[in-house]
């Protein structure tokens, strides 16, 4: 535990550092970090503009598939469905790309993101429309003795925002 929990302080001051090297401002009410569910974090723009939010709304755990044409995860592993939302506080439509959100576990390993057949999940790219909210899922393989640790948004390759999940499953 002791050790998961510098490793992790590491990790934040590495990003920190980075961050602040690449020019990205922190508004008052807005931050590129983030800590726990339904807490936005914020990615900026270089010029230091906020160009959309992301909220981790929900963590499900050893998650099923809804159709029997879907394959179970390797031995040993789960699957990992995270409830997101990101919110679009610009004047023009933004696109999301699934894979531009990645999830850490408590080792610090960024997980793979897994396609399976099903309703839930999202396959594709999503369009937030100006000054709007769009709720999706995104399906991850983990370890089953790992839990989720940090949730990664790279808008693109300049902005980027982070929520620290570490004790929220």
């Amino acid at each position: 535990m002791f050790l998961t929990r510098r490793i992790t302080a590491i990790v934040l001051t590495l990003i920190l550092a980075t961050m602040s090297l690449g020019g990205v401002t922190a508004q008052e009410s807005m931050s590129a970090f983030a800590s726990g569910l339904n807490t936005p974090a914020t990615a900026y723009d270089d010029r230091g503009n906020p160009v959309g939010t992301i909220s981790v709304l929900e963590i499900e755990l050893n998650w099923t598939p809804d159709t029997s044409y879907s394959q179970e995860p390797d031995p040993g592993q789960m699957y990992v469905v995270l409830t997101l939302e990101v919110s679009n506080p610009t004047s023009r439509p933004i696109q999301v790309a699934t894979y531009t959100v990645g999830l850490y576990d408590n080792s610090g390993q960024r997980l793979q993101t897994t396609w399976v057949s099903s309703d839930e999940l999202v396959d594709d790219n999503i369009t937030v429309p100006a000054g709007e909210s769009v709720q999706f899922k995104n399906l991850w393989v983990m370890w089953e003795d790992g839990s989720p640790a940090m949730v990664h948004w790279q808008y693109d390759w300049m902005s980027n925002a982070f929520i620290i999940l570490v004790g929220d499953e």
